[in-house]
């Protein structure tokens, strides 16, 4: 199963051999090494760096955390008794703050030996290995990091949620952009390629997928073909087809299915056009909502009544979105077997 990041709040199934998704990802199986020239590099034209990529050592937490793990006996036991995984873990924790300084000296003293060498190599053999790329800071950072530049060091929280969203619509598509860069240089940090050399390639993810037996016998070119046209095809599809990126929450499907009133929900459409009227103003953003919580409870009717119709406004168009999501996701699924369909044709063909 492949996932295919597309537009923002939209992400469409598409099935197909795991093999080319597998290999960025997982590296490339023994049996698919043929003359030295992986199958990533076959498929998709990518060129080795020769630079490594060096990781940073564990930190002392971590290393006491696989320890942990690493003994089969006590990781069922720890499950056993904690219920699930996740709790296991968060017993880890708790476990690790109950230790003493002599008791965690030994992961400590690893760590450091670990990360002394590790500085020595990138002082000695920079050229050898380079460094993990770095994440973006999102809109938010953005936006902060450009007022402190004008001089402006008090009130950024409270005029940032203030903002319309066409305002903050600059910062958050400079990360958006930024992001995909990053994606694609982790991809190459992480298996030595050549900086740009996925840059043709979509960014791709992969959540669960099966590895194929006899992967040998599949036709390469034809999957490296297909998979870009898929790509091409859906982009398209879906492009017009952007869905929702929240569903409503229990409760609120309960106020409208049976018409009560949307106060709380009016009430932020009012919030908002109050905290931008008192954006100038120094007074902390958790002062400004008391404030406009007194002033929304002594309005009339007649005064709510326009947050209120925004409200609906808004609520007529996400169901809109939802009948179009409804459709969007059926169609995708056709389009899924049927190019299922004709790569198993094809296979049995070659066969």
């Amino acid at each position: 199963m492949l996932l295919l990041p597309l537009p923002r709040s939209t992400l469409i199934v598409s099935r197909w051999p795991p093999t080319c998704t597998r290999t960025i990802f997982c590296g490339l199986p023994v049996h698919r090494q043929q003359g030295g020239k992986t199958l990533v590099e076959e498929a998709f034209q990518l060129k080795a760096s020769g630079v490594l990529p060096l990781k940073k050592p564990m930190v002392p937490f971590s290393r006491f955390v696989r320890d942990r793990l690493s003994d089969p006996t006590a990781r069922e036991s720890g499950i056993a008794n904690n219920g699930t995984y996740n709790k296991f873990i968060s017993s880890l924790s708790s476990e690790w703050a109950r230790l003493t300084d002599a008791q965690r000296q030994a992961y400590t003293d690893a760590y450091r030996v670990d990360m002394a060498e590790y500085r020595q190599r990138l002082a000695s053999e920079g050229d050898k290995y380079k460094a993990k790329p770095r994440r973006p800071s999102n809109a938010l950072h953005r936006y902060t990091k450009e007022q402190a530049s004008l001089g402006v060091t008090r009130g950024r929280m409270a005029k940032w949620k203030a903002m319309s969203a066409e305002e903050k619509k600059p910062y958050e598509d400079s990360f958006e952009a930024d992001m995909k860069a990053y994606r694609k240089r982790l991809i190459e940090w992480k298996h030595g390629l050549q900086e740009g050399s996925i840059d043709h390639t979509k960014a791709l993810t992969t959540r669960g997928h099966d590895v194929m037996e006899n992967a040998s016998n599949y036709n390469l070119s034809l999957y490296a073909a297909r998979f870009k046209q898929t790509l091409d095809s859906q982009e398209q599809f879906f492009a017009k087809n952007v869905l929702p990126s929240r569903p409503i929450r229990p409760y609120p499907r309960f106020q409208h299915a049976h018409g009560l009133s949307s106060s709380a929900a009016s009430f932020k459409w009012f919030l908002h056009d109050f905290m931008r009227s008192k954006a100038e103003s120094r007074t902390p953003s958790h002062r400004l909502t008391l404030t406009a919580s007194e002033v929304w409870r002594n309005m009339t009717e007649e005064q709510k009544a326009p947050y209120r119709e925004a409200y609906s406004k808004d609520l007529a168009e996400y169901r809109e979105a939802q009948v179009r999501k409804s459709a969007a996701v059926d169609e995708n699924a056709r389009l899924a077997e049927q190019s299922s369909q004709e790569v198993s044709d094809v296979t049995m063909t070659s066969h």
